[in-house]
């Protein structure tokens, strides 16, 4: 259709426990939304703050054990 608006398709999504670590992650976040703006309407780069969690508040059974992290 002429003038439709097309939805993202691939969603890029960047989870960060703290808000004041924004600055810390600044390139890499600029970075991310620069690919997906650069793969035309295909794709949203979206940054999630989670709040503040304490080791209470998680449970350990649930956590990430992955120890290779890398971006592609």
């Amino acid at each position: 259709m002429r003038g439709e608006i097309k939805k993202p398709k691939i969603a890029i999504i960047t989870v960060i426990d703290k808000s004041d670590r924004l600055n810390e992650y600044g390139v890499a976040l600029s970075t991310l939304r620069c690919y997906a703006q650069r793969m035309s309407q295909e794709c949203s780069h979206f940054v999630l703050v989670s709040p503040n969690v304490t080791e209470n508040t998680v449970n350990k059974n649930n956590k990430c054990k992955q120890d290779d992290v890398r971006i592609y």
